[in-house]
């Protein structure tokens, strides 16, 4: 019995300076293992380098994709790749990126890649939850950045110190009252690194920079909803978390009764103000203060 419980404490203890040895690895560490997995072709390492879900080159998907892309476009072929000029910033409270030139060499030919990685801390330490380059970003953003509308609104939506904008695109319209396929309106960002928020279910949105409603260094968006012929409505405000945008508060309003801002920092609170239904048949406002919710 005294030996098992040795054996058990042993175990605890090794699992706790497991914790702590990756806990304590900075963004560099992980750049140079994600370099040398590229490089030697360890294609399974990459699975405890990124986060469940990943902002990958303009889409988002699982830790499974990152790693099976790798192999699918590596093994086997002739591949190398070099890393300089790597420069480390913080993102608000939980995102460090790291930019740097990467040199790929690929059956004989050389060329050079501006990328980036974004780690955010968590339980097991740094995890990455953003893989890309500026030349894919320059190319995927060629198809709507020139269509920015003049009502966008600006804010620091990715924690960088750094000004974006942020503006919606409506879905298409067969009538005046159906939509060409779903309803769905999508909130772009000036910076593609920046996930789009998709708000299913609406013709257009009214959206407003809240600022930073948590401390943690990044923007938060107000959208209000617009649907046909409705001024019963939704609020809704989102959060960036895991590098991807979560709606964290939901609020019941009416466009021409409503007061307005719907939502705002009150000291170390969050006022809201909600319509509420009464048992009567009648609606009325209701202001409360509530502490910004925890959001995974």
């Amino acid at each position: 019995m005294l030996k098992r419980l040795s054996q058990l404490l042993l175990l605890c203890l090794l699992t706790q300076a497991s914790y702590q040895l990756r806990a304590q690895e900075s963004a560099v560490d992980i750049l140079v293992k994600w370099n040398s997995y590229h490089n030697n072709q360890e294609f399974s390492g990459f699975q405890n380098l990124y986060h469940d879900s990943v902002f990958y080159y303009g889409k988002n998907v699982s830790n499974d994709y990152c790693s099976n892309s790798k192999s699918k476009a590596l093994l086997g072929k002739s591949y190398s790749q070099y890393l300089q000029n790597v420069q480390e910033r913080a993102m608000g409270k939980y995102f460090v990126k790291l930019d740097f030139d990467k040199l790929v060499t690929y059956n004989g030919k050389t060329n050079s890649y501006p990328s980036y990685l974004v780690l955010r801390r968590g339980e097991e330490g740094l995890k990455i939850c953003v893989e890309g380059d500026k030349l894919t970003d320059r190319t995927l953003s060629q198809k709507y950045r020139s269509d920015i509308p003049n009502d966008f609104i600006t804010g620091d939506f990715d924690g960088d110190g750094q000004l974006e904008k942020a503006w919606v695109v409506q879905p298409s319209f067969k009538s005046y009252d159906e939509c060409e396929g779903k309803c769905t309106s999508m909130i772009y960002f000036s910076d593609y690194s920046i996930p789009i928020i998709t708000y299913d279910g609406s013709i257009d949105l009214n959206i407003n920079n809240l600022g930073d409603l948590n401390n943690d260094g990044i923007d938060e968006i107000g959208a209000e909803r617009v649907w046909f012929q409705s001024t019963r409505q939704f609020y809704s405000v989102y959060v960036m978390c895991h590098h991807n945008w979560k709606e964290a508060i939901v609020v019941d309003i009416h466009t021409m009764d409503s007061t307005w801002p719907i939502v705002q920092r009150v000291g170390d609170k969050i006022k809201i103000n909600e319509i509420i239904d009464s048992p009567e048949g009648y609606f009325f406002e209701r202001t409360r203060l509530i502490d910004f919710p925890e959001v995974y």
